[in-house]
């Protein structure tokens, strides 16, 4: 299978100053054949489109499958914990909290490791 992506249409948006496909479209094609197996195509209205729109912490949530681990890095105590079951993070008024999400358990904490060490760069 071979997949064809293509954007054109390109326009500015107003407020970002970024650039945005006005048409994008999704072929797949047979490889044996080369016919056109699937096609997908988006249209975006320029003057509709609004980029990076809060989320409402009520509306955020995110699915985790159970053995999954979650590693918080919000912090320098970098705690990791392991989902014991399927669950869901939500933000709630509080703030995402990973101790009272049911299923979910500390399994590590891990030690703050110096940039030098961890290798990390800055850029």
């Amino acid at each position: 299978m071979f997949i064809e992506y293509r954007s054109e249409k390109f326009f500015e948006h107003r407020e970002s100053g970024l650039w945005y496909p006005g048409v994008y479209q999704e072929k797949t094609f047979d490889d044996s054949t080369g016919e056109t197996k699937d096609h997908w195509q988006m249209t975006t209205d320029k003057s509709t489109l609004k980029l990076n729109q809060p989320i409402a912490d009520e509306e955020f949530s995110i699915d985790v499958l159970e053995g999954a681990t979650i590693d918080d890095n919000r912090d320098s105590s970098r705690q990791a914990y392991r989902a014991t079951k399927p669950g869901t993070l939500t933000l709630a008024k509080d703030g995402l909290d990973l101790e009272k999400m049911v299923g979910c358990t500390r399994v590590l904490t891990c030690p703050s490791i110096p940039k030098r060490r961890a290798n990390l760069r800055n850029g």
